[in-house]
């Protein structure tokens, strides 16, 4: 089965019109449930009818004939103010939260070739960028892409630009607010650590292991406020949860930074 989505304009040639063919295979018929299906193979055509790019994913089966995994595919205009892009969306299932999707950058490089620019791997919210009632999704300030990432205790935002020298998308901070901190039971954890005598953390002066330090005892009535996030090296877009963190927090009025394994003992708990 295929399925065409488009036209995708990038530009005003018809070389930059662009169509998408999403070629799905479908699970053995079964009288007592929805047909279901998955992504085989995907095809970039121009307005011409050229083919700028055909890709193809591996369907893995298990013994009965039922796919693996399902994977379907959305499509959308990426618009900046020096550039637009196609973006497909690889959605995946079953699979536990917060991942599933995967974003790849199609475009027209500085030479004029068409093809990938970038991929995005969602851990997290994912691309906080949304598309209008047309379904162009605008760059930020016209530039940057937003990615929401999922760190297990806490969640960050990290920008991306796409850089015209290098034709690949690149990171512009390495620091953010904190998001949805897992908090909800930090007073009975720490009270549970502080009976083990386990219930002090490492508070730095600055972001960097060699800062000057000091010890804080936690309460269960300990007010922690969580003031930011910063990461040891901006986060490569494939893999942005593999990353060093420290959270910058006020402790009882008390300013500092923390890294793990501290973010335990200050009550976070971890998912994902």
């Amino acid at each position: 089965m295929i399925e065409r989505s488009g036209p995708f304009i990038l530009g005003g040639r018809p070389a930059q019109r662009l169509t998408v063919l999403a070629n799905y295979e479908e699970e053995p018929p079964d009288p007592d449930a929805d047909p279901r299906r998955t992504l085989e193979s995907w095809t970039v055509k121009d307005a011409t009818g050229a083919t700028l790019s055909h890709e193809s994913r591996d369907v893995r089966r298990m013994p009965d004939g039922q796919f693996e995994f399902f994977v379907s595919l959305g499509a959308h205009v990426v618009k900046g103010a020096r550039k637009n892009f196609l973006l497909l969306q690889f959605w995946e299932e079953p699979s536990a939260p917060p991942g599933g999707s995967t974003y790849v950058f199609y475009g027209f490089d500085r030479n004029g070739r068409f093809r990938r620019l970038g991929e995005f791997v969602q851990f997290g919210a994912g691309i906080l960028n949304k598309p209008g009632r047309d379904g162009v999704i605008a760059l930020a300030e016209g530039r940057f892409i937003d990615l929401g990432v999922w760190l297990y205790r806490f969640g960050m935002k990290f920008r991306y630009e796409y850089d015209a020298a290098r034709d690949t998308f690149v990171a512009r901070n390495r620091c953010s607010a904190v998001a949805d901190p897992l908090t909800t039971r930090a007073a009975e954890h720490i009270a549970k650590l502080a009976e083990d005598n386990a219930n002090t953390v490492t508070l730095f002066e600055r972001a960097t292991p060699t800062a000057l330090t000091r010890q804080i005892t936690l309460a269960p009535t300990t007010k922690i406020d969580y003031l930011r996030a910063c990461v040891d090296a901006p986060p490569a877009p494939e893999s942005p949860k593999d990353l060093t963190a420290w959270l910058h927090v006020r402790i009882d009025g008390r300013e500092g930074w923390v890294r793990e394994p501290d973010f335990e003992r200050l009550g976070l708990e971890e998912a994902g």
